[in-house]
Formats: C-alpha cells, structure tokens, sequence
C-alpha cells in the first residue's frame, strides 16, 4: 500500500478497533455504569470493576485468542475477516460468548438493563449470522446501532440522564460508518442495514420490555 493511502486510512482502522463489534458488550457497559446506577453492593467500585474485567474477557479477550487461532490454522484470512464465507464460524462463536454473558449476568449483583442487552447482542448476532449466508452486513454499524438505539430507550423510558450522551453515541455511529466506507470494508447500503437492523432490534426489545 503506498505511503499516502496507508496514512489516509490510519484513522479509520483506529475508529474501527475502538469500535469493534467485539467491544460493544464493554463500550455498553460503560454506559451504563457512567449514567445509570449498576450496582447494590458494598464494595461497588471495586464490583464494577471485577464485572467489567469479566465482560472485557469473556465478549473480547477469549472470542478474540480463539480467532488468533484461527488466523494460524488458517480458517480465515486475517483477523478482519474480510471474506463473507469466513465470517461464519466467528460469527456464531461471538453469539455463543454473547449469549453466555447473558447467561452470568442474570445471576451477579447488575443492572438487568446489561443482561437485556446482552440478549439483543445474542439475537443479532445470529441474526447477522443468518444474513452473512447471502450478505455481507456491517457488523460494526450494527454494534453502534445497537447502541444508540439502547441509549435512546433508556433516555426515554428509564432516566433523562442518558439524553447527555446520546448526541456523543450519535457521532460515534457516524464516524464508524464513516469508517467502514473510507477502508472499503462494506458498501453504503451493508452498512446502513447493519446499523437499521441494530437499531430496530434493540429498540423494539428495550421498548417492550421497559415501556
């Protein structure tokens, strides 16, 4: 890659690493550890910190060694995965995570605001599992729309509070989809479906159980 192109694309794989799907269980979690009230513990700061070393683990840390395995068995291309009939198997072994923070979640002393995210995450990434058979969806905008669209409902239903932070998730999902384009990852219409089919999904979820 030449020299200018490498450096006008430095940008946009750093906001898609920040902002990776595997990273949204956390970047959601701090959230609602920042805005909402997460914990009835004696030892609060230190629980919110065990169960974010925990959601950090389990929804990054171990889906990300077994796809660095992967990589060197050479399952897949690179740890991007730019090949839709690559995507598969990843896809389905972060729903599996995504669905076992689920599981734990109900059981710790948390929000169960965060376990009913974790269950939209499970659903959409099987969702997204289903699609990637004929489509190759962002996932990325899919995480940030999903989100953005938890940040709205909780805005609306459960605390005014989340309304400071909705015009930052906003930006957030625009300089993601930004992203993916300028690096050429998806098209315009795979990336603003996989933020739609984020959005609508964890909305209508959170709609329904909150309203």
């Amino acid at each position: 890659m030449p020299k200018n192109a490498a450096s006008e694309t430095l940008l946009p794989r750093i906001i898609s690493i920040i902002f990776h799907p595997l990273l949204m269980p956390a970047w959601a979690y701090v959230v609602l550890v920042t805005f909402g009230d997460p914990l009835q513990h004696e030892q609060e700061s230190l629980w919110v910190f065990i169960y974010g070393l925990y959601v950090l683990a389990i929804t990054f840390l171990f889906p990300a060694i077994i796809f660095y395995i992967m990589l060197r068995m050479k399952l897949i291309s690179a740890l991007h995965m730019p090949h839709r009939a690559e995507r598969h198997l990843p896809v389905l072994i972060t729903a599996v995570f995504f669905y076992l923070l689920f599981h734990l979640s109900r059981s710790w002393e948390i929000d169960p605001v965060f376990s009913l995210y974790m269950l939209g995450a499970t659903m959409l990434s099987l969702m997204a599992l289903l699609v990637n058979y004929w489509w190759k969806i962002s996932l990325h905008t899919m995480g940030v729309g999903a989100i953005t669209a938890g940040v709205a409902t909780l805005a609306l239903y459960f605390s005014p509070d989340y309304f400071a932070i909705l015009p930052i998730v906003v930006l957030v999902s625009g300089l993601t989809a930004s992203a993916r384009l300028q690096l050429d990852a998806h098209t315009e219409s795979e990336v603003y479906a996989g933020f739609l089919l984020g959005f609508v999904t964890i909305f209508t979820l959170f709609g329904v159980m909150m309203g």
